[in-house]
């Protein structure tokens, strides 16, 4: 009996010394669908911000974004990227008065260097009131030419671990008309 209770002793400190490796680290949830401009005549290093993608994690805890590129490129460059609380108001933050997106991050208020998302996904997803941090993300592209790009990879850690999160999410920035041929989404 002595033998069976030391043995059930070490199973137990066992699985509690255990129990915590099984646990999954917060990860970025998979996004449904996707999305993309074309915009018409656009000049060379003039940077164009998106800075409306919400994000938040899967359960308690935090990322740090380490890394955000385009996996298919055709001439566009995706320069910074940034994350900051939502204000899907428009009261927080400043934003550029035409509404055109030539800005950089920083006159969209992000800060270049916050890359930590700590929010948790609402149980309500549909609730707009519900708390989401905000990507930025800033292109440009080196000649007048038209670019193209789609598919942004971001590169996370969570607890030591490494990830890819990807967002479906296609850009062209055009030499000409948004009509003009190679301006149209793939």
């Amino acid at each position: 009996m002595g033998a069976f209770v030391r043995l059930a002793g070490l199973l137990a400190a066992t699985g509690l010394v255990l129990g915590g490796i099984g646990e999954r680290p917060p990860r970025l949830p998979p996004m449904e669908g996707g999305g993309g401009a074309s915009l018409p005549d656009w000049p060379a290093d003039t940077p164009w911000t998106m800075p409306d993608l919400g994000l938040c994690i899967d359960r308690p805890g935090e990322i740090t974004l380490t890394g955000a590129t385009l996996e298919h490129s055709d001439g566009l460059r995706l320069d910074a990227f940034a994350v900051r609380e939502a204000d899907w108001t428009g009261t927080r933050y400043p934003a550029p008065a035409d509404g055109s997106g030539v800005a950089t991050l920083e006159d969209y208020g992000f800060d270049p260097a916050d890359r930590t998302i700590d929010t948790v996904c609402p149980a309500d997803e549909t609730d707009p009131d519900a708390p989401l941090m905000q990507l930025g993300l800033q292109f440009s592209k080196p000649s007048d030419a038209t670019a193209r790009g789609a598919v942004v990879a971001l590169t996370y850690d969570s607890a030591g671990q490494s990830f890819v999160h990807r967002i479906w999410f296609e850009l062209v920035l055009c030499e000409g008309p948004v009509d003009a041929a190679g301006c149209q989404p793939f």
